[in-house]
């Protein structure tokens, strides 16, 4: 941070030595709670008490000096002991304006701590104590397993949850916190369900011949279809109680086909080689978001950001997203060393976290348009320093919310 801005004269300002003090108890929080946690509390040791030094920054770059400069010190030193208290209510307003404008920052607890509401409150006291603004919950993972006492048939015949809390204790307990709720929604990425109801599941083209993304004895899975009727019904009964339970944000994960090859094609039919198929996720999208129309959760569909870069996830067009956001999907090692935007090389080797992330997301912010952009940084194999420095590309590029994922 520029210290060039603190060379001024004065014997008292409305900010100066309060400002210096709260910059450096910061630092020494963030020291303390790395030391303390070490990488095996990764997630919680880069929460709010870094984003609070980058928010000071970004808010603050030169520390108000503009205004001062125009003040001599004896001016200031006559008027400081009057103006104290009206300063330090300015200051306190002006710091929580600050924070309304930021938005949230969300740790994702992991799926265990659902298990009950002792295990639930503890994971978000933690979250709390670490200054997070927001906890985040998967309630339905890639796969299909779901995470919580879920009151839908066909979810409890194809995976037993061992859950005590329903979906609406779960945004209860977190909200009842004074934190904002967040909860990740598996969607066609569900192994489980085509299994109970082969109905929901991929067939072979004129056939009632379960399609399977390999051989069973390789390890091959089915996978929700989304043209599928039953597919359709089951997942308004998971957005419907999602929605009704009261999260703040709903974020739909894995709208996406199967990484089908030419054989699955041809197996499959014309279902999947129609080159429009993409409205199929469209509509399952849109099942959510009508679940959530007359509630206060807002929806987002999650997108890689190597797919919505290079245009290779179908779920991602914006003429055809108006009322959701995207959920950005971060992680530098899936990303690879380069990225191909409509022809054109963006090279990643050798880039620091910092300048990575901020190329990355800036291309996304563009390819977005006026979609509201969630950043989603996966933790799993980053260290303290790279995440940290993400974050403050994501502060410096005008980034509002981010959640870390914890794998």
């Amino acid at each position: 941070m520029q210290k060039g801005g603190r060379k001024i004269k004065r014997t008292k300002n409305l900010y100066g030595s309060r400002r210096r003090n709260h910059l450096k108890n910061t630092v020494k929080a963030v020291v303390m709670i790395l030391v303390i946690g070490g990488i095996a509390f990764l997630g919680y040791s880069i929460g709010e008490p870094v984003l609070n030094f980058l928010r000071e920054k970004a808010q603050n770059p030169t520390s108000s000096t503009s205004s001062a400069n125009e003040t001599s010190s004896s001016d200031v030193s006559s008027k400081s002991e009057e103006s104290s208290s009206e300063s330090e209510t300015s200051s306190t307003a002006e710091s929580n304006k600050g924070d309304n404008d930021f938005g949230f920052s969300a740790y994702e607890i992991k799926s265990e701590s659902l298990l009950n509401m002792e295990s639930l409150k503890a994971a978000v006291d933690q979250a709390k104590q670490q200054g997070y603004s927001a906890v985040a919950v998967v309630l339905k993972s890639p796969g299909g397993a779901v995470n919580y006492n879920t009151n839908v048939e066909l979810a409890k015949k194809a995976y037993l949850s061992q859950s005590q809390l329903s979906a609406a204790d779960i945004a209860k307990a977190i909200n009842e916190s004074g934190l904002k709720s967040v909860a990740f929604v598996g969607t066609l990425n569900d192994n489980l369900t085509p299994k109970a109801d082969k109905t929901t599941g991929y067939t072979f083209e004129n056939s009632q011949t379960a399609w399977y993304d390999d051989s069973p004895e390789k390890g091959g899975k089915p996978w929700l279809n989304p043209f599928s009727e039953t597919t359709k019904s089951f997942m308004t009964e998971i957005a419907n109680e999602v929605c009704l339970a009261g999260f703040d944000e709903v974020i739909c994960r894995g709208v996406a086909f199967p990484p089908f090859r030419n054989t699955d094609l041809n197996y499959i039919g014309a279902l999947v080689k129609d080159p429009n198929r993409y409205t199929a996720l469209l509509n399952i999208a849109d099942i959510f978001k009508t679940a959530a129309a007359n509630t206060s959760s807002k929806v987002a569909v999650e997108i890689s950001a190597k797919g919505l870069i290079e245009g290779t996830d179908e779920i991602f067009k914006p003429q055809m997203l108006e009322g959701f956001k995207i959920a950005v999907d971060y992680n530098p090692a899936k990303i690879g060393t380069k990225l191909v935007d409509n022809g054109s090389e963006i090279i990643l080797t050798d880039l620091p976290a910092y300048d990575k992330a901020k190329k990355i997301f800036e291309t996304a912010k563009a390819k977005a348009g006026g979609i509201e952009i969630i950043p989603c940084i996966e933790q799993d194999g980053a260290n303290v320093g790279d995440v940290s420095e993400t974050i403050r590309a994501l502060v410096d590029l005008g980034y509002k919310n981010y959640i870390i994922k914890n794998f």
